[in-house]
C-alpha cells in the first residue's frame, strides 16, 4: 500500500483516517501491482488525513443545549426543564413530583397534574384513571339513586327532620345575613331560638349560594368565563393555581341562579354523592397501592346503602331524615385525612390540611371528633415506630375517650390521660420522625381551629344552653 510517511500505529490511532474502513488490509506484494492512476488517487487522500490530524486534536464546541420545539419529536423530562427559561434546573434526584412505586403521586412542592400526566408511564396513567372511573361510577350510581327528576324539580323537600331545616337557610338568607351576621334569635317555634347558634352554617350558605345568583341563560356563561379565567391565572401563578381555580369555580356557582328548593335538594344528596370519589381520594393521598382505594370506594358504597341505622349521620337513610349537614362533613373527613397523611410524610400541604379540617367542624361537628382521633393516630403510627410503641400508644390512646363517660371518677380519667401523654411522649423522643410529624399537627391543627373559632367559640362559650 501506498504510504505518506506516517506510521500504521499511527494511522489507525487517528479516528478521522482514511484507512479505517472496512475494505480488506493490502500486503506490500499486492501494493506494487496497482495501476499508475490508483496511486494518483490515494496520494491526496492521504495528505488530507494530516490535516484531519489536526483537527482532531482541537477540541469540539461544547453541544448547545436543546430547547423545547427544536427538534422534532424530542423528549425532556418535564421536570428537569423550566418552562419560562427553557433551561435544565435540576437532575432527575431532585424532582419537584414523582411517582413511587405505587402509582401515587408524591408531596413535593411544584406539583401539577399536566406534569403527572406527561411524565407518568402508560400503565400508570391508565391504572389511575380506571379508579377514578370506578368512583366517578359509584357516585353517579348514587346520584342516580337520589331520583334526579325530583332533585332539580322545584319542590319543597321534606321528610324526617327536613321539613324543619328547609326553614333555616331562607331565614339566614332573609334576616340574618342582611343584617351582617350569620347567627341570632327567631321568633319562630314558640317563644323562638337562638337560629345557627347551635347548628352549622356552611350547608346554610351553601344553599343561599346555589340559590343566589343570575338567570341560567346569563349565568352560565359567565360562570364558564369565570373559571376559564382562574384557570388562566393560576398558570401565570402557579403557587396560587389552586385557590385561584376555586375561587373561580366559587364564583361560577354564584353567578348560576336557581330555585331555593331545588339549591336545597342538590346540597342535601352532595355528601352522599361525593362520599365514593372523597373514599377513593383519601386513599390514593394515602399512597394506597392499587386497587385498594378503588375497595375502599366501594365499602364506602355499601356503607351508604346499609339500612341498619338511619338517624346517626352518614348512610343514606340518616341524610334523607335531615342528617344532610354530617354526611357532608363526613365526605370532607375523608378528604381531610387523606391531605393530612400526605402532608405528615412530606412536611407540607399544611394550608390545605387546615381549611379542609375548619370545613369539617363547619359542617358537622361530630365528624370533627373523628377527624381528631383519626389524625392523632395518624402521627403515631409512623412506619418507622417499633411494633410495640404502636400497641402501647393505641391502648392508651383509646382507654382516654372511654373514661369520658358520666360518673367515672375524676382520678380515673386524670390517670387514663396521663397514661396517653406518658405514651405519646416515650414515643416521640424514641422515634424523632414522630415528633417531627406531631409538629406538623402542631402547626395545623391551631390553624385549623382559628379559621373556625368564629363559630366553634361561641359555641363553646354558650353550650350550657344546648
Amino acid at each position: 500500500m501506498l504510504t505518506d510517511g506516517t506510521s500504521d500505529s499511527e494511522r489507525m490511532s487517528d479516528p478521522l483516517s482514511p484507512e479505517l474502513d472496512q475494505s480488506p488490509e493490502l500486503d506490500q506484494s499486492q501494493s506494487s501491482d496497482l495501476p499508475a492512476e490508483t496511486a494518483e488517487i490515494e496520494a491526496p487522500v492521504s495528505s488530507t488525513a494530516r490535516s484531519e490530524d489536526l483537527v482532531a486534536e482541537q477540541p469540539l464546541p461544547e453541544a448547545p443545549v436543546p430547547q423545547i420545539g427544536d427538534v422534532p419529536n424530542q423528549e425532556l423530562d418535564v421536570f428537569e426543564v423550566d418552562s419560562d427559561s427553557q433551561e435544565p434546573v435540576e437532575d432527575s434526584s431532585s424532582r419537584a413530583s414523582t411517582l413511587d412505586n405505587t402509582g401515587t403521586l408524591d408531596s413535593e412542592p411544584g406539583f401539577s397534574l399536566s406534569k403527572w400526566v406527561l411524565s407518568a408511564s402508560a400503565p400508570d396513567r391508565l391504572m389511575t384513571l380506571m379508579g377514578f372511573a370506578i368512583a366517578a361510577l359509584g357516585s353517579l350510581f348514587v346520584f342516580m339513586q337520589m331520583r334526579p327528576d325530583l332533585l332539580f324539580l322545584d319542590s319543597t323537600p321534606s321528610g324526617g327532620d327536613m321539613g324543619a331545616h328547609v326553614w333555616g337557610p331562607a331565614y339566614m338568607r332573609d334576616h340574618l345575613l342582611t343584617s351582617g351576621r350569620l347567627t341570632g334569635w327567631t321568633p319562630d317555634w314558640y317563644a323562638g331560638f337562638p337560629a345557627y347558634q347551635y347548628y352549622m352554617v356552611v350547608p346554610a350558605l351553601a344553599i343561599i349560594a346555589m340559590n343566589a345568583g343570575l338567570n341560567p341563560i346569563l349565568g352560565i356563561p359567565l360562570g364558564v368565563v369565570a373559571i376559564a379565567f382562574s384557570i388562566g391565572a393560576g398558570r401565570s401563578f402557579p403557587a396560587f393555581k389552586a385557590a385561584l381555580v376555586s375561587a373561580g369555580v366559587l364564583a361560577a356557582i354564584l353567578l348560576i341562579g336557581m330555585p331555593y328548593g331545588v339549591a336545597f335538594k342538590l346540597v342535601s344528596v352532595a355528601g352522599l354523592v361525593s362520599f365514593p370519589l372523597s373514599a377513593w381520594l383519601m386513599a390514593r393521598l394515602m399512597k394506597c397501592p392499587t386497587p385498594v382505594p378503588e375497595f375502599i370506594s366501594l365499602g364506602a358504597l355499601v356503607f351508604l346503602f346499609d339500612t341498619n341505622f338511619s338517624i346517626y349521620g352518614g348512610n343514606i337513610a340518616s341524610t334523607l331524615a335531615g342528617e344532610f349537614a354530617f354526611s357532608l362533613s363526613l365526605s370532607l373527613t375523608l378528604i381531610g385525612l387523606g391531605l393530612a397523611a400526605r402532608g405528615l410524610d412530606g412536611g407540607n400541604w399544611r394550608a390545605s390540611s387546615a381549611v379542609v379540617i375548619s370545613l369539617i367542624a363547619l359542617c358537622h361537628i361530630i365528624p370533627l371528633f373523628f377527624a381528631i382521633v383519626a389524625l392523632i393516630l395518624l402521627v403515631l403510627l409512623d412506619d418507622a415506630l417499633p411494633r410495640s410503641w404502636a400497641i402501647a400508644s393505641v391502648i392508651t390512646f383509646a382507654l382516654a375517650p372511654l373514661t369520658l363517660a358520666e360518673g367515672t371518677p375524676l382520678l380515673v380519667q386524670a390517670a387514663a390521660v396521663g397514661a396517653f401523654l406518658v405514651v405519646a411522649a416515650a414515643v416521640m423522643v424514641a422515634e424523632p420522625r414522630v415528633w417531627e410529624r406531631a409538629k406538623w399537627l402542631l402547626v395545623t391543627g391551631p390553624i385549623a381551629a382559628l379559621l373556625s373559632a368564629f363559630w366553634l367559640v361561641p359555641f363553646y362559650l354558650r353550650a350550657d344552653f344546648f
